[in-house]
């Protein structure tokens, strides 16, 4: 438990612990809890295939019509969170769609 509280003291330093409502702390923990198709977007690097190909605008219409559940369920296949990371940290991630033959 000591581990854990210390791990837990460095992303939040016991002064800012009494300012951030639980919402908050989730947040900066966790993420968003829906996922914005245009950030990930943003986040999306391309292999063998372009942004404004055919196959890509259709992946994007499709994955925009899915549930909040099923892209959920989509992001965690994928890359094994089922959440986006915080806009602050969004640098550091990266979404690939690759086109395979």
């Amino acid at each position: 438990m000591a581990a854990i509280r210390k791990g837990f003291e460095i992303l939040f330093p016991t002064a800012v612990m009494g300012i951030l409502t639980p919402s908050e702390v989730e947040y900066r923990i966790c993420g968003p809890s829906t996922i914005d198709i245009e950030v990930l977007k943003k986040i999306t690097s391309y292999q063998r295939c372009s942004a404004d190909s055919e196959f890509i605008e259709r992946f994007w219409k499709v994955l925009d019509g899915f549930t909040e559940l099923e892209k959920r369920m989509y992001l965690k296949f994928v890359w094994g969170r089922s959440r986006l990371p915080p806009e602050d940290h969004l640098g550091d991630c990266r979404h690939t769609v690759m086109l395979f033959d």
